[in-house]
């Protein structure tokens, strides 16, 4: 079985990204040009010089009416950059998950046969895809530390076994040369700060070939992966207009976030 490369160049991953970078463009445009006013009189002013009534006060004046513009474009074009990040980030994970979909869905686990997925959380193979989601969700995730309690509460997080923090912690330990500055133990509790709001707020859906949820998967068909974050919008200003606009918010006082979704199709080959 040969599973489809993954491409940062895919017309649909550049159809999502579009949109940003044009808002991207746009914002620093305007940043640019407030940017200008802060540092330039206006043609207006320059004319206003002949007058006798003067023209004390009106580099003040233009400052206060452009520092504000320019201070929430700066603030949209952080928030911006960090959405194009999350939207690959995302795109990836459903990457990630598809393959470990089409390695897990043809084997035998118990209960589950061949090309069966049971719909159960306690399901293996749906953790091991879910989980795989979950560890390229990881960078966009907020630390559950740095962020306010009163609005995240994690009902049941998804379980992270011994061999995922090996990956961060035991094995790089093993390795670690003289002069590498790298801490695997900080690594590894930086994953499982992250980890509760990363499975709280990731949704993997399995899908069948024709687009709908599914459970069983025919030899030589397809598998679809849908992954779902929920990316906190933790730039001020830029990032609860974003969010008002085209996402939600946690309770009634909490931050606002924009869900980012994604899918990811790979051929299936039962053994």
């Amino acid at each position: 079985m040969q599973a489809a490369a993954y491409s940062l160049l895919r017309p649909d991953l550049l159809a999502r990204i579009a949109p940003l970078v044009l808002g991207l463009a746009a914002v620093s445009a305007v940043c640019y040009y407030s940017l200008r006013i802060l540092f330039r009189r206006t043609v207006l002013v320059r004319r206003l010089r002949g007058f006798r009534l003067g023209t004390r006060g009106t580099s003040e004046l233009e400052f206060t009416l452009a520092l504000p513009i320019f201070l929430v474009s700066i603030l949209t074009v952080i928030q911006l950059t960090l959405m194009i990040d999350a939207n690959l980030m995302v795109d990836y994970a459903a990457f990630t998950a598809a393959r470990s979909a089409i390695v897990w869905i043809p084997h035998d686990a118990g209960a589950e046969g061949p090309g069966i997925v049971s719909e159960s959380d306690t399901s293996v193979k749906r953790q091991r895809i879910a989980r795989a989601a979950l560890i390229g969700c990881l960078p966009i995730s907020p630390r559950l530390s740095d962020i306010p309690g009163f609005f995240f509460s994690p009902g049941n997080p998804a379980p992270i076994d011994p061999a995922t923090l090996g990956r961060y912690y035991a094995d790089g330990v093993e390795t670690t040369r003289p002069g590498h500055d790298i801490s695997y133990f900080r690594l590894a509790l930086d994953v499982l700060d992250r980890w509760p709001y990363a499975s709280e707020y990731t949704e993997v859906e399995l899908l069948g070939m024709g687009g709908e949820p599914a459970t069983s998967f025919p030899t030589e068909g397809t598998v679809t992966v849908r992954v779902t974050h929920r990316f906190l919008m933790q730039v001020p200003m830029a990032g609860a207009l974003l969010g008002a606009a085209f996402g939600g918010r946690f309770g009634y006082i909490g931050p606002y976030y924009i869900p980012i979704s994604s899918t990811y199709t790979l051929m299936l080959a039962h053994s």
